[in-house]
């Protein structure tokens, strides 16, 4: 024991002093670690500058951060975005085909209807004319019998009690063009010739007929209604058309050579141009806005007829009678007045009254401006003898001037 507490001692005192040093030489570097400082200097230096620059480093990597997710945010809006354009590019493409798909149905529709009304319209076109020919070809049946069991001679009884009727009722059901064959067949009967007793038409439907081109000599049509109707360059000699409603009828280049009748006749606006005529009777015709323009007129007559505005530029009416006619606004000339036999009690053109016939056989009439002066209000007879005395102090004139104001 004494020998262990010796080695104790001992080492204490070798132990101790090294100890000293140690911890003397430790506090010497914790006071002078770097340039002065001590550790903990430093350590306060070091939390002074690393805390401010973590928070800077954590707000900028914070910053980045957003940064990112709201780029994350837009791309994903975009992607939506992007999907809801397609979807509904989509859905626009699904409802244009599903619209064209049902105008195509509506098309296919719509033709389908009209092409059905078209049959429809074509089976009653064809229904139309079956029964029109039927009634036709039953009404010429019949007559033909009538006549065949005659021998071609109706008695008045006959012609009142059975034709008329028959033949008023079948006008009215048939067509312009089958109208055509029908008149063709009295006349071709001999029971529309103006000297043969003829049929009485009187009311007869013929509006719009056309008998152009045709020979319808003596034909008698009197009293019927026949307006818009074409009588072209047909064959009208003796023909009888008086009381008749011809509105806007074309006779244009017929040929009337003798005594063809208009007497009573309604014929406003109707085409006689470039007729062919010889003493035609157009007395007490309505004849208002007509044309005769380039007609022979020789010898008509034309007793109270109307014709305001008609129109006779180039006409012959040589030796026509226009006795108490109403000429207001219508075209005729001086030498064309000059022709006619006579108009005592006509109106002149520029309204003033003709008193006596051929008031102007030997006269002139002084022209102003290209229109002739017919200031003169004729109210007295003037004889041959005594025109040549005073043609030069009496302006006449005996065409169209302007409209009184």
């Amino acid at each position: 024991m004494p020998h262990v507490a010796s080695e104790a001692i001992a080492l204490d005192a070798y132990t101790l002093p090294a100890m000293r040093m140690r911890s003397t030489a430790r506090e010497r570097n914790e006071r002078h670690c770097c340039c002065g400082l001590t550790v903990r200097d430093l350590i306060a230096i070091c939390s002074t500058v690393l805390i401010p620059l973590i928070f800077g480093l954590f707000t900028v990597v914070i910053t980045i951060y957003q940064q990112r997710i709201a780029q994350l945010q837009r791309g994903q809006d975009l992607d939506i975005a992007h999907q809801q354009r397609a979807h509904d590019i989509e859905l626009a493409q699904q409802q244009r085909a599903e619209d064209r798909k049902q105008a195509e149905e509506l098309n296919i529709s719509i033709v389908q209807a009209l092409a059905a009304d078209r049959q429809h319209k074509h089976d009653l076109s064809l229904a139309d004319n079956l029964q029109k020919e039927s009634v036709l070809v039953g009404y010429l049946k019949e007559m033909a019998d009538l006549l065949d069991k005659n021998k071609f001679t109706l008695n008045d009884h006959v012609r009142v009690s059975i034709v008329r009727p028959k033949t008023l009722s079948v006008l009215r059901q048939l067509d312009s063009h089958r109208k055509v064959h029908l008149i063709r067949f009295l006349y071709e009967s001999e029971l529309i010739i103006t000297d043969k007793n003829p049929l009485d038409l009187t009311d007869a439907d013929l509006d719009g007929i056309d008998l152009s081109f045709l020979n319808l000599d003596s034909i008698s049509l009197k009293s019927v209604h026949m307006r818009h109707a074409l009588l072209i360059r047909a064959n009208l000699s003796f023909a009888d058309f008086s009381n008749s409603l011809l509105t806007s009828t074309n006779f244009s280049e017929a040929k009337m050579s003798v005594g063809t009748k208009f007497y009573g006749a309604q014929a406003e606006y109707a085409d006689f141009s470039r007729i062919s005529s010889v003493k035609l009777n157009m007395n007490e015709i309505d004849a208002h806005g007509a044309s005769f323009r380039f007609a022979s007129l020789n010898q008509a007559t034309f007793h109270d007829a109307h014709l305001q505005y008609a129109d006779f530029e180039g006409a012959s009416v040589l030796n026509a009678d226009f006795y108490r006619a109403n000429l207001e606004n219508s075209t005729i000339t001086q030498l064309q007045l000059q022709e006619a036999v006579a108009f005592e009690g006509s109106i002149l053109p520029n309204f003033n009254t003709g008193d006596h016939k051929n008031i102007i056989s030997n006269g002139n009439a002084e022209q102003k401006k290209g229109q002739y002066d017919c200031t003169v209000k004729l109210t007295s007879p003037i004889f041959a003898s005594l025109w040549n005395s005073v043609k030069s102090k009496l302006f006449l004139r005996l065409m169209l001037s302007q409209k009184p104001t």
